[in-house]
């Protein structure tokens, strides 16, 4: 397969895989103060199926899109308002949880790997969530942040990961037997 035909496909998934993140990120339930979505496990697959540089392409331009108001984010949010609000942290934390997803993950595509490889990224996403919640809200606290946001989120996030590590080895297998491997930049 020729280079350009190569990054002609890896583009292409880029878009589709930004794509299914925005369906994603509709599909919402709400849990409190928090909304459950599919976002994270869009993310963990951009991450684990695209070569690095189209990880980043591909969340980046999903981060872009909502700032420039599109409604792509969770409750057909979108504006860069939700970027710098106080829940603003989880979704900027998708762009370092997706690419530390591809690296670990790429290392042995198994179903344990992908799902073991998933427990970082969730964290960093957390992390980040709760800082920029911190900087907007000091006065509630850190352990107010992980009772509102994280605690209600572990089961299913937990429930994501079971997923991501279901689909995405055969996933893999699959755009390999086509001539696409995410490992090649």
């Amino acid at each position: 397969m020729t280079p350009q035909r190569t990054r002609l496909k890896a583009l292409c998934l880029s878009a589709l895989l930004t794509a299914l993140l925005i369906i994603c990120s509709m599909l919402s339930i709400p849990l409190g103060a928090e909304r459950i979505t599919l976002q994270l496990a869009a993310v963990l697959l951009i991450g684990g199926l695209l070569p690095t540089g189209y990880a980043l392409l591909s969340l980046g331009a999903y981060l872009l899109l909502g700032a420039m108001g599109l409604p792509v984010f969770a409750s057909f949010s979108g504006g860069f308002g939700v970027l710098l609000g106080a829940t603003g942290g989880f979704l900027w934390g998708f762009i370092p949880a997706g690419l530390l997803f591809g690296l670990l993950y790429k290392r042995k595509k198994t179903f344990k790997n992908a799902f073991l490889s998933g427990i970082l990224p969730l964290l960093i996403c957390y992390l980040c969530g709760c800082l920029q919640y911190l900087f907007f809200l000091p006065k509630e606290g850190g352990l107010f942040a992980l009772v509102l946001f994280i605690l209600p989120c572990l089961l299913p996030d937990a429930l994501k990961l079971l997923l991501v590590a279901t689909v995405l080895p055969p996933l893999s297998k699959a755009l390999s037997k086509g001539g696409f491997t995410a490992d090649a930049e």
